[in-house]
């Protein structure tokens, strides 16, 4: 079983590319800020996407992407 489930999380995004693209920046960030778990088996993808599911990341829609 998939956690979180992809249901809720596109409660929070227009769609699952914007929810793809707005998962590996966050994650991309919390590689580089060096945030380390106590647990080793959570990844950065899956902080990401549980930061999306309790609207901890936000997005904007630009021109050019999404910032």
């Amino acid at each position: 079983m998939i956690y979180p489930p992809l249901d809720d999380l596109l409660k929070h995004a227009d769609n699952k590319y914007t929810l793809v693209i707005v998962a590996a920046k966050r994650a991309r960030q919390i590689l580089e800020e060096g945030q380390k778990n106590d647990e080793r088996s959570i990844q950065a993808v899956t902080i990401a996407l549980e930061e999306v599911v309790n609207g901890k990341t936000k997005y904007q829609r630009t021109k050019t992407g999404i910032k």
